[in-house]
């Protein structure tokens, strides 16, 4: 068989052509990433070698729609889609998709790309596209576009706006909070003089020499100033932010963050006004002031307390205990009253008691003690008090019960010696006994009064403790059924009307005694009381009611006592009297006004 120069040129083209389809595959199966070819509907022709090892399949098990098998499932629907949309037109793919690789079965993102192969008429002829492993850079934008939501998020519910600053235009950029914070538009739209321009000038200063500062040191930047806002607003704002800088070390800019601090500002200075206020209050005031923790250690006295107890300066008292500087007479009393303030039984201890001075004496003082408690617990912290020097006042009162004792002593003798008299003369004037003793009993009862208002310190005195001691002589034997009821609310009475009322409640108490229900064995009196207020006055209505005694009938003649209730004691009192002798038993009927505060 003969051998033309054209079968030899033949066979050395397709030798060529073998020798490049080698190159070719030998350098497709050299590269990292994954190489494959497919038809304008996606049925894959070929693979190079670095897809085969990916994911396990063999050229026959990847030919065709093979290669679908190894994308994740949640990803091949999307990929399906773009080859039957788009398969067939002449552009350029890209997308990103999971691939399982067979080693150790992982899915990892990829990111596929495809070009087609064009003929002289412009169509498709075969695609050929790659496959790169983008997995860690994938999770790591995914990670920056997740640190970048919260980092929004966290601006957003700091209420902080973000800026930067570019050194080479001097262009500042905000944030559309950071822009609402500073009153300005958002964006580059002005200059880091121009924003200057817009500090308090009291703080232009402080905020170059911070900026100067943090970019010489790589600091952070970080001060407080006031803006004049362009709508004229003044506004506290906190500027935090940190230098960029080049290969060189040259300053490129700064980012940071604005925060709107007006209302913390105001907040700050309203708590200074009143810290300046309450220790100009706490020094001056006229009463001592001392702070104590809950062991009773003093940790804070004013100088008023000083004075009081006797000291020079109010350091000299700090550490001093509640035991150590009060009367032991007045300390157990102290200590439960402290213990159930402590607790939240009683709101605040007020007490007189006795503290130790310096020179070792001790002084009356009125105490207030108060609690301060954690808002957020409600336990209590510190206690406060607030001393004030009695010592005057209790002697002044002192004073007062002496001379109420020494007055009613000399009541008591004068009343006794006009008793005397009162006998002595009505003996020798003839008048029977009767009458000496009705009188003597009277002035017994005005002394009993007396004796009531002078327990009270003559300020006033109970209603009840008056009805109770006119009624004592006739109380029931022990296990005889009561001969007294006895109801009414607490009324306390001025000392005028005590001796008339005590007067009245003798008269009716003896009669009752002689002559009504107190005069046989099965009788009883009920004595109650009520008050009616209106715009004017306080008005007492009481009522004695007489029952089981001797049937009463109206007196022929009414003698000195019946004066006494119906005249007397209206005229006394301004009051009104109303006797009643029903058959059923006596009712007496008293109103008189008592004022306000009884």
């Amino acid at each position: 068989m003969r051998v033309t120069a054209s079968d030899v040129g033949l066979e050395r083209a397709e030798q060529a052509l073998r020798d490049e389809d080698e190159r070719r595959r030998i350098l497709a199966d050299s590269v990292p990433d994954l190489l494959w070819s497919a038809t304008p509907d996606g049925f894959a022709l070929e693979y190079n070698r670095r897809w085969l090892d990916y994911t396990g399949q063999t050229p026959e098990q990847a030919r065709g729609v093979g290669w679908l098998e190894p994308i994740h499932p949640e990803d091949r629907e999307a990929v399906r889609h773009w080859w039957r949309a788009n398969g067939a037109t002449a552009r350029s793919w890209r997308a990103e998709y999971r691939l399982r690789r067979a080693r150790d079965g992982h899915y990892r993102w990829h990111q596929a790309r495809a070009e087609p192969m064009l003929d002289a008429r412009g169509r498709i002829v075969r695609w050929f596209g790659s496959c790169t492993d983008v997995h860690e850079l994938s999770l790591a934008q995914e990670a920056l576009r997740e640190r970048e939501v919260r980092l929004r998020l966290a601006l957003e519910f700091s209420k902080l706006g973000d800026w930067s600053w570019d050194a080479a235009s001097d262009i500042v950029t905000c944030s559309k909070r950071a822009a609402a914070i500073m009153g300005i538009p958002a964006g580059p739209h002005m200059t880091w003089r121009e924003m200057r321009a817009l500090l308090h000038k009291e703080d232009r200063d402080v905020a170059r020499e911070e900026v100067e500062r943090a970019v010489l040191q790589d600091s952070d930047y970080d001060v407080e100033y006031r803006v004049n806002r362009p709508d004229g607003n003044l506004v506290w704002i906190a500027l935090k932010g940190r230098a960029r800088y080049g290969p060189l070390g040259e300053p490129l800019g700064m980012i940071g963050v604005i925060q709107d601090i007006s209302e913390r500002k105001a907040a700050e200075r309203a708590i200074r006004d009143s810290e300046a206020r309450y220790r100009a209050l706490f020094e001056q005031a006229a009463v001592g002031v001392m702070h104590a923790d809950l062991n009773g250690r003093w940790t804070l006295v004013n100088r008023r307390l000083a004075e009081i107890l006797g000291y020079d300066f109010p350091e000299e008292l700090i550490g001093k205990t509640y035991v150590s500087t009060t009367h032991p007479e007045d300390r157990p009393e102290g200590e439960a009253l402290v213990k159930a303030l402590d607790a939240g039984q009683i709101p605040y201890v007020q007490r007189e008691k006795r503290y130790l001075r310096k020179d070792g004496s001790y002084v009356w003082v009125n105490v207030t003690v108060s609690v301060v408690r954690d808002p957020a617990t409600g336990k209590p912290r510190h206690r406060v008090a607030v001393v004030q020097d009695i010592a005057e006042q209790r002697r002044a009162q002192e004073r007062q019960t002496l001379l109420i004792k020494e007055l009613n002593h000399r009541v008591k003798n004068t009343l006794a010696a006009v008793q005397a008299i009162m006998a002595q003369g009505l003996r020798g004037a003839g008048v029977c006994g009767e009458v000496r003793e009705g009188i003597e009993a009277r002035l017994i009862a005005l002394s009993r009064s007396h004796d009531l208002l002078t327990r009270e310190k003559w300020q006033s005195a109970s209603l009840a403790d008056l009805v109770a001691l006119a009624l004592e002589p006739y109380r029931s034997a022990s296990g005889q059924p009561p001969r007294f009821k006895v109801h009414g609310p607490e009324v306390r009475l001025p000392p005028n009307p005590v001796l008339a009322l005590g007067m009245a409640f003798h008269e009716l108490a003896t009669n009752a005694a002689k002559y009504g229900a107190l005069s046989n064995e099965v009788g009883h009196v009920e004595v109650g009381w009520s008050l009616v207020t209106n715009r004017a006055e306080s008005r007492l209505k009481l009522c004695w009611r007489e029952c089981g005694g001797p049937p009463v009938s109206p007196p022929e003649r009414k003698g000195f006592g019946s004066r006494l209730l119906e005249r007397g004691l209206a005229h006394e009192l301004d009051g009104a009297v109303r006797l009643d002798y029903a058959p059923a038993g006596l009712v007496c009927e008293i109103e008189i006004p008592v004022g306000e505060a009884f």
